[in-house]
């Protein structure tokens, strides 16, 4: 298990998937801030936390993000900045994020788990999607996004339940998308919601 304590700042530097600079995670990764001090993991260009560690302007793709090969996650109060995917992976086991923020990454997250919930957190100029979860009943809800693109937001699950796909915050022309099959007969609600696309 690796712990990463609260207020922890984590730096780092190389573009693209070729590359290596990533944190990988085997077993269990707790990273678990407070709204006063939250864990950030970004680019070593980016100067406003931290202190000054890069003569660089940060942008998406300045590091590969962090994977999940198994074991689990648990991400709380957090930020993952300015990697190419914040959070993407494969796991038999449990993914978890807590009112997290994932800015000026390509993607925000790209997870398969045998539970995956992704509750309060925000999405912000992730231009290649927020979040996409892949669990028999994925739990999306009390997020945003400023990216209005179609399947912003996208869910796919073999038992899927709208009654926890609900509160998520997506400007005109994002959509949340959902593939699998539909558990029960409901609704999906939320402060700002467009569109959302069902498939089996």
């Amino acid at each position: 298990t690796l712990t990463i304590e609260p207020g922890t700042v984590g730096k780092t530097y190389g573009p693209g998937r070729a590359n290596t600079t990533e944190l990988y995670v085997e077993g269990t990764l707790d990273a678990v801030g407070t709204a006063s001090q939250p864990i950030t993991f970004t680019s070593i260009y980016d100067n406003s936390v931290g202190g000054d560690t890069g003569n660089g302007s940060p942008g998406p793709n300045d590091w590969v993000g962090i994977r999940l090969s198994s074991g689990s996650i648990d991400l709380e109060h957090a930020s993952v900045d300015y990697a190419h995917t914040a959070i993407e992976g494969s796991t038999a086991d449990t993914f978890t994020a807590f009112s997290d923020n994932f800015d000026n990454d390509y993607n925000g997250i790209d997870v398969s788990a045998t539970s995956a919930t992704v509750t309060s957190s925000n999405f912000e100029n992730d231009a290649g999607g927020a979040a996409t979860l892949s669990a028999p009943t994925p739990l999306l809800e009390n997020n945003s996004t400023n990216v209005a693109a179609p399947g912003v937001f996208t869910v796919e699950g073999s038992a899927l339940d709208a009654s926890v796909l609900t509160g998520n915050t997506l400007p005109s022309g994002g959509t949340i998308a959902l593939s699998g099959s539909l558990a029960t007969s409901s609704s999906i609600s939320g402060p700002n919601r467009s569109e959302e696309h069902t498939s089996e």
